[in-house]
Parts: C-alpha cells; sequence; structure tokens
C-alpha cells in the first residue's frame, strides 16, 4: 500500500516591495530568500502603495519591457499541486494596461503565463486575466476571465488558487463565477459555477528557468506578490504526465484565446 505524504503549505515568495523612493533592489522574505534580479526600468516608489509604505512602480521605454527576476528554484515547479497566488496591481481608468505578475516564457512550446490586460476586454468588461500553459508545444491549460465592476485608479487584490481540479479566482476576496459564449444563440450565458475544471491538467513550470513578475511594456504598479503550495507526495503528476486539456469556445472580441470564461462579481 501506498504511503502518502502529509498535506504541507509552504510559502513559496514573498514580495513585499518595501523601500525608499527609486530604490532597485528588492528582497524575498519567504524561507527561500531568492535572489531577484532588476531588468529594465523598475524599482520602488512611495507615491503609491496598497500595504505597507511603497510598491512596485515600472516605466519601460516604449518598445521596451521591464521586469524582476526570480532565480530558478525547484520550489516552483508546482504540478498539479494545489497553489495560491496573490498579488495587489493599481488598475487606472484610461490607455493601455498589461502586467504580468506570473511569466516563465521559456521559448514559443514551453511556458506559463498569468497577467492581465485591458485591451481584450469589451464592455462592460474592464480587464482580463489570462492564464496560459504549454508543453512541447501542446496547451495544457488556456483561461481568461473577464472582470468588470472595479473601481478605477486605485490598487485591487488579486488571488488565483488550484483546489484539487478546480481553478478559483477572485478580485478583492470576492469568488467570481464564469459565463460562457453560446454559438448558437450567441450570448453568453451566466452559471453558479465560482471555478473552472481543469481536471488533473500538471501546470508546465520549469524548475530550470528563472519566473518574472511585474513584467510589463506599461507605465504601472504592483504590490505584494505572495505564492504559497501545498504538496502531497508522491500522489501528484509530473510535467510529462497525461494530462487533462480544457477546452471551451472563444467569442469573437477575444480572437487570440482558445477559450474564454466570463466572469463578473457574484452576488
Amino acid at each position: 500500500m501506498t504511503e502518502y505524504a502529509t498535506h504541507e503549505t509552504k510559502r513559496l515568495l514573498h514580495l513585499e516591495f518595501e523601500g525608499i523612493e527609486g530604490a532597485t533592489d528588492i528582497t524575498d522574505s519567504s524561507s527561500y530568500n531568492h535572489v531577484i534580479t532588476r531588468v529594465g526600468n523598475i524599482g520602488i516608489t512611495t507615491s503609491k502603495h496598497a500595504v505597507g509604505s511603497s510598491c512596485s512602480y515600472a516605466n519601460p521605454p516604449e518598445s521596451g519591457h521591464c521586469y524582476w527576476s526570480i532565480a530558478a528554484n525547484e520550489c516552483f515547479s508546482l504540478g498539479n499541486n494545489d497553489f495560491d497566488i496573490q498579488w495587489k496591481s493599481y488598475i487606472p481608468d484610461s490607455g493601455y494596461y498589461y502586467c504580468g505578475p506570473f511569466i516563465q516564457d521559456i521559448d514559443d512550446d514551453n511556458g506559463f503565463d498569468i497577467y492581465m490586460v485591458n485591451y481584450i476586454a469589451p464592455p462592460p468588461y474592464q480587464l482580463a486575466l489570462i492564464l496560459t500553459g504549454r508543453a512541447s508545444g501542446v496547451t495544457v491549460v488556456n483561461a481568461v476571465f473577464m472582470i468588470s465592476g472595479l473601481s478605477l485608479n486605485e490598487f485591487h487584490s488579486f488571488r488565483l488558487k488550484r483546489e484539487s481540479t478546480h481553478l478559483i479566482f477572485s478580485v478583492d476576496d470576492v469568488p467570481v463565477s464564469y459565463k460562457y459564449w453560446d454559438e448558437m444563440e450567441e450570448e453568453h450565458v451566466e452559471t453558479d459555477q465560482a471555478f473552472i475544471d481543469i481536471g488533473m491538467a500538471s501546470l508546465p513550470i520549469s524548475s530550470d528557468y528563472p519566473l518574472w513578475t511585474h513584467y510589463t511594456n506599461t507605465a504601472s504598479y504592483m504590490d505584494e506578490l505572495i505564492i504559497d503550495a501545498t504538496t502531497n507526495e508522491p500522489d501528484h503528476l509530473g510535467i510529462t504526465d497525461e494530462a487533462t486539456y480544457i477546452f471551451t469556445q472563444t467569442p469573437e472580441q477575444a480572437e487570440p484565446v482558445n477559450i474564454k470564461d466570463d466572469v463578473t462579481y457574484k452576488d
């Protein structure tokens, strides 16, 4: 009989973005004390913050990017373990917005990205959170959450969790339900389901490559990033094991995205 390890939750990363105005070094306050490198015009500002007295501020050049690079570590190989990713972002009321709190772009065929944009969010939606994962050219997960009802020009708290086979997304601690696009009726259909079922899909995050956070090509603010993971070895899949893939239909407004799960705040 196989003996399974006790579920153990570990804090993999905790970036508080605390410092003086113009600082260009940040520290990880988790027990891993990850090495973090500044890439491009990104640093600390005290002009805005969600918690503490400062936050991360990025001001990349035109047609350029900037981000914080977190050194490769085996702890980030989440596989199909449960995880909890929390961050705070300042959402402006105008202009183009793009911010990636969790990015690992290895090459065209391999990577895992979580990022937020406003350009594919048709009214009444204000923002889209996109989650994509690919391994050896195969799409493992590709999901879009459409968000509305945000007050703008202020920080909001975002949270993406995996609990067994479910991906759960919340904004300001409010779970959200999703809608899907009915091609036959040409309308959005509301569900009472506050999660997306991804089965036992193993997320393709490599321990051999760095992670990027506050990855952006536009001036933006981000505060406090926390990543926790719960393990239950050996009862988990590796990224080369058979995975369950997600398939739903894509509405016309988001042609580059393979699936789209529209979400609104749940009453």
